[in-house]
């Protein structure tokens, strides 16, 4: 929808995200977009600064080339990136396929890739083929050093709505993301759990995340 590179970031978990990673320096700039009880220490703890090459940043921390999407972007313009809208999607594909064979929508936030735990039950849901990790994740992974177990329960990680329907509507709900430029693929399944339990699994850089509800 932009025609520059969107972060992904999506107002999803941006509060700890403009803390990891901005410089102290905007504590004291701008002292009002803190909450005092907060230890000082924890408050903008990062080490980039709003007006920086979005291409200098991610080349020096993750060793990332330029890229032509990025070209002319500072840091903060991309941390800040729009949370885009998946309305005309979702319109188009409720006409086409209707409602009656769609069994949810998740969009990941409030929760990250674990959202999904508040919305089924004695169901196993395995995401064994996620997106690649995006640059902004990676990064704040990294300078953090938030363990990947928690990383998926706060940010979206590269996903950030989830259709769950059976496997005769996967090639219709692929089209349509093709059709508004928006990457889609299968990330996963969902399967009847073991002992009445409600499980998540989800394939990280490091190995299987396992959640229960």
């Amino acid at each position: 929808y932009e025609s520059v590179e969107n972060s992904g970031i999506g107002s999803n978990g941006l509060t700890s995200a403009r803390h990891d990673l901005l410089h102290h320096d905007y504590l004291h700039r701008y002292p009002e977009s803190v909450d005092a009880s907060v230890d000082s220490s924890l408050q903008y703890s990062g080490q980039f600064h709003l007006n920086e090459s979005l291409h200098e940043v991610l080349g020096s921390s993750l060793g990332l080339a330029p890229h032509a999407s990025r070209d002319g972007l500072d840091f903060g313009r991309w941390l800040l990136s729009p949370t885009r809208t998946y309305a005309p999607l979702i319109s188009s594909l409720l006409r086409d396929i209707g409602t009656e064979g769609l069994h949810g929508m998740v969009h990941c936030s409030g929760g990250g890739q674990t959202k999904v735990l508040h919305f089924v039950k004695n169901l196993e849901v395995i995401k064994d083929d996620c997106f690649e990790i995006p640059p902004l994740f990676a990064l704040i992974q990294k300078i953090t050093g938030t363990t990947w177990q928690e990383m998926y329960r706060v940010f979206n990680m590269g996903h950030r709505l989830e259709l769950y329907l059976p496997e005769s509507l996967v090639a219709p709900a692929l089209d349509w993301g093709k059709h508004y430029g928006i990457a889609a693929k299968v990330v996963g399944r969902v399967g009847q759990a073991i002992n009445n339990s409600t499980s998540l699994q989800i394939k990280g850089p490091e190995g299987i995340l396992q959640y229960n509800a």
